[in-house]
């Protein structure tokens, strides 16, 4: 339910997994409450996926906040320009609208939207083990950022520090969601 990204091979897609004291490894994260929306307990939901028209068939969501996850039924729910007004069950005034800010909407990880060979949630990379080719451990994903052309891997080495691996063929050769592994070739700049 993620966006992929700008990556011929090895893309990323944006839905995160939840992180925190309610955060769990069979959710990802597909949207943030931002507001109330009129006086009927409706809310504004920004999307942190690329497939922001999945969130529109959604029947049932968790919703997480300080820690504390509830799943609720989905009354209704609309596009608004970038936002995605969403009505839930049992959230029936503006008030507890308002109350829902800052909450994230999940999905269990099994109803992603499936992803075509070779592109990966952001869930998916964030997390796994770099080596080189020759079976060097490197470091682990910690972060991706993404740029106009291609998204960068933020590797965090054992001794510290950053290293940047553009998500190309020619560096990113190889990723093993199953072994829990990404084998790259560094770029010759990196130290």
């Amino acid at each position: 339910m993620a966006a992929p990204a700008r990556h011929r091979k090895n893309r990323s897609a944006g839905a995160r997994r939840p992180r925190g004291a309610g955060g769990t490894d069979d959710r990802v994260i597909v949207g943030e409450v931002v507001g109330a929306h009129g006086v009927d307990g409706a809310v504004r939901v920004a999307p942190v996926t690329d497939f922001p028209d999945r969130l529109l068939g959604l029947a049932d969501v968790v919703l997480v906040s300080a820690g504390a996850a509830r799943p609720v039924r989905v009354e209704r729910s609309s596009r608004s320009g970038r936002v995605v007004l969403m009505k839930f069950q049992g959230t029936g005034t503006r008030g507890a609208a308002e109350a829902l800010r800052g909450a994230t909407v999940e999905i269990p990880t099994r109803d992603a939207a499936p992803l075509p060979p070779g592109q990966f949630y952001t869930f998916q990379v964030i997390g796994l083990e770099v080596r080189s080719p020759e079976g060097k451990a490197i470091g682990r994903v910690v972060d991706i950022l993404r740029t106009g052309s291609n998204d960068v891997y933020v590797v965090r080495p054992p001794e510290g520090g950053e290293i940047l691996l553009p998500a190309l063929d020619s560096v990113v050769l190889r990723i093993d969601i199953g072994a829990g592994e990404l084998v790259a070739r560094l770029p010759e700049w990196t130290p």
